[in-house]
């Protein structure tokens, strides 16, 4: 430990001084910080047998490295995948010597911005590998809060590094050590921090769920009118003679075959089911954003009837789970709040009767008939413990417990 303690202490501030210089060399930054990571990862991994009498590896060092290296990708056109993520992993290691309110804002704020799908496969697993190293998860309040959300997306990355790293995580917060990277640990992963943070359930949480929600269905509305569009292109001879210039020839490629957007949803329409009542106001922003989403897509299927337009909506690849996961968390926000729904209820009974009134000419997804007369169930302010039964059944992917 002392070995690794005072080579760490050589490098951290080797790499201070290359930082301040005038004309600073990225790739010496890079390397140098990438030497300091790896000896405070041993000295972790030695720390519980080690008492050290001295500590020469200052959390005010660390930090300002961090800043400055997370700087220079700014300022230097390096490759983001390795500056970024040494940076983030300094930040991790510095929280977990001292925990300072200010420097956590920066750093959740960091990582935010940085989590996406688009980001490096390199930039994502830092993001995992500070988490673990901060200690934050472990604490309560906002930021872990913020933190195990922004977990929850990486259980389900297309990188099998990241993702076994995101599971070994959510399986040692929940107290477990089996980790694995095949796709069942990983939604026994997700299954169980769903679990874990709804014994914490807070407003701040609900929040958090339904910005989720948002999430998933935010592209929903353009999506059924590309299908539409399409159906109606089907008829123009010029596209059936492949003669047209907007036909697609090939099939979009999934960027991530791991995830299963469904699946978060039915996660997260579940947990709000076991609620007896929502904490935020029904007058909230994004409850009524959602609320509005969900009536737009009612009114769209309603103006197409069409038997095979509507038979496509339902069935599409990509519309199925944002809509599915609407109609279930509109249905759910209604039971569990004093939100009028007479408005949906109106919306609802009119594309249940046209779709009834097609009979058998119409193949309705099921699913997507039985979330309708759900949502419908709801909206009419039935009875409420038949309601929160039927949407939890609905939640098909994960286990029915009434």
């Amino acid at each position: 430990y002392d070995l690794f303690q005072h080579v760490a202490h050589v490098l951290l501030r080797a790499l201070s001084r290359e930082l301040r210089r005038v004309e600073e060399h990225a790739p010496t930054s890079r390397r140098l910080s990438r030497s300091l990571l790896e000896c405070l990862l041993g000295m972790r991994a030695l720390e519980a047998k080690s008492d050290p009498e001295t500590r020469l590896i200052s959390d005010s060092a660390l930090w300002h490295c961090a800043v400055m290296l997370a700087a220079t990708e700014r300022a230097v056109d390096v490759p983001a995948d390795s500056v970024v993520a040494n940076a983030l992993e300094l930040m991790g290691f510095s929280l977990a010597i001292k925990y300072d309110s200010d420097r956590v804002q920066t750093y959740v704020s960091m990582i935010q911005q940085r989590n996406h799908p688009d980001a490096h496969w390199r930039t994502r697993h830092a993001i995992v590998v500070s988490m673990e190293v901060s200690g934050l998860l472990q604490n309560t309040g906002e930021a872990s809060e913020t933190l195990t959300f922004e977990l929850l997306c990486l259980l389900q990355d297309q990188d099998p590094d990241v993702r076994f790293v995101a599971t070994r995580l959510a399986q040692s917060r929940m107290g477990g050590t089996q980790v694995s990277t095949s796709v069942v640990a990983d939604t026994k992963a997700l299954e169980r921090s769903y679990a874990a943070i709804g014994y914490q359930y807070s407003i701040g949480l609900e929040h958090q769920l339904i910005r989720m929600l948002s999430q998933t269905s935010s592209s929903l509305l353009h999506d059924m009118q590309g299908v539409i569009g399409e159906a109606y292109d089907a008829r123009d001879k010029s596209m059936s003679l492949n003669t047209g210039w907007s036909r697609k020839i090939f099939e979009d490629e999934d960027p991530n075959i791991y995830e299963e957007s469904l699946l978060s949803v039915h996660f997260v329409v579940n947990m709000l089911v076991q609620k007896q009542h929502l904490l935020m106001e029904p007058s909230s922003q994004p409850l009524g954003l959602l609320l509005d989403r969900c009536n737009s897509a009612l009114q769209i299927l309603f103006d197409c009837n069409d038997v095979n337009i509507i038979s496509d909506l339902t069935h599409s690849a990509n519309i199925f789970p944002s809509l599915h996961g609407l109609l279930l968390a509109s249905a759910a926000f209604l039971t569990l709040s004093d939100i009028d729904g007479r408005r949906l209820h109106e919306k609802v009974a009119s594309v249940v009767t046209m779709i009834g009134a097609f009979q058998e000419d119409c193949y309705v997804h099921p699913h997507i008939d039985k979330a309708l007369k759900i949502l419908g169930l709801a909206a009419r302010g039935g009875d409420v413990a038949v309601t929160r039964s039927k949407l939890l059944d609905a939640c098909f992917l994960i286990p029915f417990t009434d």
